[in-house]
Protein backbone atom coordinates (compact mmCIF):
# COMPACT_ATOMS: atom_id res chain seq x y z
CA UNK A 1 0.00 0.00 0.00
CA UNK A 2 1.00 3.67 -0.64
CA UNK A 3 2.39 6.03 1.62
CA UNK A 4 -0.55 8.99 1.89
CA UNK A 5 -0.22 12.92 2.20
CA UNK A 6 -2.58 14.55 2.93
CA UNK A 7 -3.72 18.02 2.97
CA UNK A 8 -7.22 18.44 4.61
CA UNK A 9 -9.19 21.72 4.45
CA UNK A 10 -10.68 21.53 7.95
CA UNK A 11 -13.63 24.20 6.83
CA UNK A 12 -14.80 22.24 4.09
CA UNK A 13 -18.65 21.36 4.17
CA UNK A 14 -19.29 23.26 7.36
CA UNK A 15 -16.54 20.89 9.07
CA UNK A 16 -19.65 17.89 8.43
CA UNK A 17 -16.58 15.46 7.54
CA UNK A 18 -15.68 14.89 10.96
CA UNK A 19 -16.34 11.15 11.33
CA UNK A 20 -14.34 10.47 8.26
CA UNK A 21 -11.58 12.24 9.03
CA UNK A 22 -10.98 10.44 12.05
CA UNK A 23 -11.41 7.54 10.53
CA UNK A 24 -8.79 8.43 7.85
CA UNK A 25 -6.28 9.62 10.55
CA UNK A 26 -6.06 6.06 12.17
CA UNK A 27 -4.78 4.59 8.53
CA UNK A 28 -1.11 3.90 9.22
CA UNK A 29 0.09 4.52 5.99
CA UNK A 30 -0.09 7.96 6.42
CA UNK A 31 2.93 9.81 6.46
CA UNK A 32 2.22 13.64 7.10
CA UNK A 33 -1.16 15.27 7.36
CA UNK A 34 -1.32 19.24 6.74
CA UNK A 35 -4.13 20.94 7.55
CA UNK A 36 -5.03 24.10 5.16
CA UNK A 37 -4.83 27.31 7.18
CA UNK A 38 -5.69 30.18 4.72
CA UNK A 39 -7.09 30.08 0.82
CA UNK A 40 -4.21 29.48 -1.50
CA UNK A 41 -2.40 26.95 1.33
CA UNK A 42 -3.00 23.83 -0.38
CA UNK A 43 -1.06 25.18 -3.10
CA UNK A 44 1.99 25.85 -1.08
CA UNK A 45 1.54 22.43 0.97
CA UNK A 46 1.25 20.35 -2.66
CA UNK A 47 4.22 21.74 -3.74
CA UNK A 48 6.26 21.31 -0.31
CA UNK A 49 4.90 17.93 -0.92
CA UNK A 50 6.30 17.68 -4.59
CA UNK A 51 9.70 19.48 -3.49
CA UNK A 52 10.22 16.83 -0.82
CA UNK A 53 9.38 13.40 -1.68
CA UNK A 54 11.43 11.66 -3.25
CA UNK A 55 8.83 8.05 -3.24
CA UNK A 56 7.71 7.48 -6.77
CA UNK A 57 4.63 5.27 -5.42
CA UNK A 58 3.59 8.06 -2.66
CA UNK A 59 -0.28 9.58 -3.16
CA UNK A 60 -1.63 13.22 -2.31
CA UNK A 61 -4.59 13.06 -1.21
CA UNK A 62 -6.53 16.39 -0.82
CA UNK A 63 -9.58 16.34 1.48
CA UNK A 64 -11.61 19.54 1.13
CA UNK A 65 -13.87 21.12 -1.47
CA UNK A 66 -13.21 22.88 -4.76
CA UNK A 67 -10.41 25.29 -3.56
CA UNK A 68 -8.39 22.61 -1.93
CA UNK A 69 -8.84 20.04 -4.92
CA UNK A 70 -8.16 22.90 -7.56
Amino acid sequence: MPNFYVIHNPQAGNQAHGDIISQIKHLRTIVRWSDTQYAGHAVKLAKNIADTVTDPEAVVLAIGGDGTLN
